[in-house]
């Protein structure tokens, strides 16, 4: 059973007592059975007091196993929120474009949509051009995600709206895609690409 802070200070005072105690019983009195009584009681606290430090495989064992899925359980509102502030635009958006590919060009940039309706997409990239485009990727991914972290500070008000930014600008993307049939490029780009 965990100790209280308070409960571990007085242990550790009556420790201390204790073991000064039996020092001298054992000078005094080395036969006596209140000598090996105390001797016991020392002993047993000890492992309380000089615990060992664990193992980091066991201290990431514990993480992973407990104390991660405790801390995920305890946020799922607010990872629930998150998820619905992103996907809600991002599925609104697409199934708007897809039901109606002349939607695309109110949320997608002039550049981006002549792009995809000629079928010259980035999807396509040459081999020369991927570290660059890598390097883009992550440096934007690393972007949104310090905005959507720091938007935090407005009352959560940036981070909203970077979420739901997000979400349209991918849906329009992901349904202009789909509407001029892309889609097959577009899961050949994405499943490596979210690894």
């Amino acid at each position: 059973m965990p100790l209280s802070i308070d409960e571990l200070d007085e242990l550790l005072r009556l420790y201390r007592l204790t073991t000064t105690d039996l020092a001298l019983a054992r000078r005094e009195f080395p036969g006596d059975r209140i000598t090996l009584l105390v001797n016991q009681l020392v002993a047993r606290t000890y492992g309380y007091v000089y615990r060992d430090v664990p193992s980091p495989v066991s201290q990431l064992r514990r993480f992973y196993g407990h104390d991660l899925p405790v801390a995920y359980r305890a946020a799922w509102p607010f990872l629930a929120t998150a998820a619905a502030l992103l996907f809600i635009p991002w599925i609104v958006a697409m199934v708007a474009i897809i039901v109606a590919p002349e939607t695309a060009a109110l949320m997608l940039p002039p550049g981006l949509l002549a792009e995809i309706k000629s079928g010259q997409t980035w999807l396509s990239i040459s081999t020369n051009e991927r570290p660059a485009m890598s390097s883009f990727i992550m440096t934007n991914n690393m972007e949104v995600s310090i905005l959507a972290l720091g938007g935090g500070i407005f009352a959560g008000l940036g981070t909203i709206y970077v979420l739901f930014e997000n979400g349209l600008s991918l849906g329009a993307t992901t349904g202009a895609l789909v509407a001029y049939h892309l889609q097959r490029d577009l899961l050949a780009w994405i499943a490596p690409h979210s690894f």
